[in-house]
């Protein structure tokens, strides 16, 4: 597939934030030199004599990194495949498996319910965890803020980078196309998920709905029906209710007629006695006046006779008063009685309007009997939905990684189009025999020769290796692993030595020359003295093989 690419190159050296003066080509070539130099082994040895190492070559090698735009944001890629950005993800319950069995068992409300209950903890929990692999992702923080700073100071290449071996990616155009769709297609598996769950939790809520809305409606009917018998049980109850009425109305005043007549005739007996009564104590009065004008004529005789009245009647008034009392209890007693059997025909109706009555309340007990089975299954239904969405929406919410946290992988920053941005370093190769071995100078800050350095003047030579300090830890590391890739894969070791030695700089006549004005710089800063210059110059000189 063919895709512009747009081709920038990165300096290898940048002027340390104390350095005021510029850093030239050429003082960056000697730079590189003067450190190769004094760190070859120069060989020797008490008892095995070791030939001193040769510098096979120093080359300035750029390693590409791909940025891929998004939106306004790029992914950012190293071209060799070095990184991999692993993805952790949260493996979901098989949710086909949970809708196709919601749908077999949706219909009836006791294979729904049976359904729910099954699967009240089916989303629990996640199944398992995996990870996704993303090759050649940079995603670590502080590589990408370096290297966001780092790119500032890129410019733009239209043509064959002179001078240079610059490395082809193994992750090329196609294949960053192939990881970029891999990622979307993860990102549409995360979001197809989501909305799997979504949809099940709308399935679940709208059949769940379905079936409170069905037994809210046979509530109702219920309700309905009980209302129509509930209404004709009445109409025959207030029938047999008059009747009962009637029959208890006649019984009560029959009963209450012959009490009524009973103490009807009790009363007039009192009253014939109490007139009695009245009558003898008048006649007593009467005696005793006439005992008292016997006495007075002194007719014994007659004081016996109106003495002898004067006590009978007494004694018939004792009777009298003893009959009424009896009277009063007999009439006591009859309105007791007559008390009773009202209170007794009143149970009997009672009694008899509770049996006419009991059709109404067998009624209303199974109305409401089926009203509350219907109440406790729409409990029932909505905590067992419930709990079911609940874990379905915690999955959703704690579920690795969101799509959005993907794209949070990204670097924000605005491309539109595909950039190939190469990243610079030294590559200097030693050979003893037929051994080699390799020195990385990864993308260097240039200081000035201040007080430390001349303090460490001692170290000769060496004290040059101060001039260089590591840009990035980050990038450095990661051209580190590089080149332990390059020594252990002999073809890929055999291409860069073999591209490494073309553009070798101290074969290059161009480049020697830099390397020779870059020396005199040095020196001139302090770095190397005069000495030390000159056997830089006698190295730089020797003819090479």
């Amino acid at each position: 597939m063919s895709r512009e690419v747009v081709r920038l190159l990165l300096p290898f050296a940048a002027p340390a934030p104390e350095r005021k003066g510029k850093v030239t080509r050429e003082l960056t070539l000697a730079t590189i030199f003067s450190i190769t130099e004094s760190e070859k082994d120069k060989g020797g040895g008490l008892i095995l004599k070791r030939p001193p190492e040769k510098i096979l070559f120093i080359s300035e090698v750029c390693y590409p990194f791909w940025m891929y735009p998004l939106g306004n944001r790029v992914l950012l890629f190293e071209g060799f495949g070095i990184l991999k950005h692993e993805i952790p993800f949260d493996i979901l319950p098989d949710t086909r498996v949970f809708q196709k069995e919601m749908e077999v068992s949706s219909e009836r409300l006791e294979t729904y319910l049976a359904f729910l209950n099954h699967n009240l903890n089916y989303f629990r929990g996640f199944l398992g965890s995996g990870k996704k692999q993303v090759e050649g992702l940079v995603t670590d923080p502080s590589f990408i803020e370096d290297f966001i700073l780092y790119l500032k100071s890129a410019r733009r290449v239209r043509d064959v980078i002179p001078d240079r071996v610059v490395l082809i990616p193994r992750i090329d155009v196609n294949r960053i196309e192939e990881i970029v769709k891999g990622v979307h297609e993860f990102i549409k598996t995360l979001e197809a998920d989501e909305r799997s769950l979504r949809n099940i939790i709308r399935a679940l809520t709208s059949k769940t709905q379905k079936h409170i809305n069905a037994l809210m409606m046979g509530s109702e009917r219920i309700q309905r029906r009980a209302e129509k018998e509930i209404k004709r049980a009445r109409k025959r109850l207030e029938k047999k209710v008059d009747a009962l009425k009637r029959i208890y109305n006649e019984k009560v005043l029959k009963a209450c007629k012959v009490v009524k007549e009973q103490i009807q005739k009790l009363q007039e007996e009192k009253s014939d006695l109490e007139a009695r009564k009245e009558r003898l104590k008048a006649y007593i009065d009467r005696c005793m006046s006439e005992i008292f004008a016997c006495k007075t004529r002194r007719d014994e005789e007659r004081l016996r006779y109106w003495e002898t009245e004067r006590e009978s009647s007494k004694m018939e008034i004792n009777k009298i008063k003893k009959r009424l009392k009896e009277l009063d209890a007999e009439i006591k007693e009859a309105e007791v009685l007559r008390d009773l059997e009202v209170s007794r025909l009143r149970s009997e109706y009672d009694a008899e309007i509770g049996e006419a009555d009991a059709e109404v309340r067998r009624i209303e007990a199974i109305r409401d009997s089926e009203i509350k089975a219907n109440e406790e299954i729409i409990k029932t239904l909505k905590d067992l939905t419930f709990k079911i969405v609940s874990q379905i929406n915690s999955l959703i919410d704690s579920r690795r990684p969101r799509p959005t946290d993907i794209l949070k992988m990204s670097v924000p920053m605005a491309k539109r189009k595909l950039t190939l941005v190469y990243v610079p370093f030294f590559l200097a190769c030693y050979k003893r025999g037929s051994k080699r071995r390799y020195t990385v100078f990864p993308p260097s800050l240039v200081g000035s020769y201040g007080v430390s350095a001349k303090f460490k003047g001692a170290l000769g030579a060496q004290r040059v290796r101060m001039i260089l300090r590591e840009r990035s830890r980050p990038i450095s590391t990661l051209i580190n692993k590089f080149i332990d890739i390059v020594e252990a894969e002999p073809l890929l070791e055999e291409r860069i030595r073999s591209a490494c030695l073309k553009s070798n700089i101290l074969r290059m006549r161009r480049t020697r020359k830099m390397i020779l004005k870059g020396l005199s710089n040095l020196s001139t800063e302090g770095w190397i003295n005069d000495e030390e210059l000159e056997e830089l110059k006698e190295a730089l000189t020797k003819p090479r093989t």
